[in-house]
């Protein structure tokens, strides 16, 4: 498993990695249609969301754009396309139909080209049972399933397990081969440091787990590098995953 940090500005990361004096062993990579190229300043595993136009998406109209951008990529790369989309429906940002059809149709012809593909959630449906998450997998599974999982709520600091355990059983009963977490973050609090390690530890026992990636994005309030405490537990979790 590898154990990374990064944030939307792709340079945040390298910081980051430069700070802690750490490998940059994976690249989280965000773009709003299909990237022409590989991102400049990636290293490592790239993963990468994508926002195309759904339309056009489920149309079959990106595939060769698609091709061209596969056939570049590195070895071991993971793809989705609209990561979240549970809580972009929620909140009305796309619909559930074109969400599905974009994505079924990306799916195959992704695992067509022999590209690693993942399916992004939050941990919301399964911790507030607001939905079935079965109606998120088209007929084509996911080689990779992601679980974007935020301490938050400081009231309601819930264990790795309580986040994730039923969300990633449940995912490996429906038949995908592996785990991940895209994004994964706390709040500034003192227990947030050895929530940190305490994830990363859990994560471990789930063999098919592929990487834990928290989200820095600097400024917010998942950002680690006002707590010494926090930075220290994070670079400590990155290089026992080297």
């Amino acid at each position: 498993m590898i154990v990374s940090a990064s944030a939307y500005a792709q340079q945040t990361g390298q910081q980051l990695a430069a700070e802690l004096a750490v490998p940059l062993q994976l690249s989280r990579v965000y773009a709003s249609a299909v990237p022409n190229s590989v991102p400049r300043g990636t290293a490592g595993r790239i993963v990468l969301s994508a926002k195309p136009n759904l339309a056009d998406q489920a149309a079959g109209r990106l595939d060769a754009a698609w091709a061209k951008l596969y056939s570049v990529l590195p070895a071991g790369s993971v793809v989705t396309i609209w990561h979240e989309p549970d809580s972009l429906i929620r909140a009305g940002t796309i619909t559930y139909a074109a969400w599905f059809a974009a994505f079924s149709h990306w799916i195959e012809h992704a695992q067509s080209h022999s590209v690693t593909t993942m399916l992004c959630l939050t941990n919301g449906p399964w911790r507030w049972a607001i939905e079935d998450p079965k109606r998120y997998l088209p007929d084509t599974l996911p080689d990779v399933f992601g679980l974007d999982v935020y301490q938050d709520v400081p009231s309601q600091w819930l264990s790795p397990e309580a986040l994730c355990a039923s969300a990633f059983s449940w995912a490996l009963s429906a038949g995908i081969s592996a785990v991940a977490l895209p994004e994964f973050g706390a709040i500034a609090d003192p227990r947030r440091a050895q929530w940190i390690t305490d994830m990363c530890v859990w994560l471990d026992r789930w063999q098919p787990a592929q990487f834990a990636n928290y989200w820095t994005d600097a400024g917010s309030k998942f950002d680690v590098r006002a707590d010494s405490a926090s930075r220290a537990a994070l670079k400590g979790e990155v290089l026992r995953h080297v």
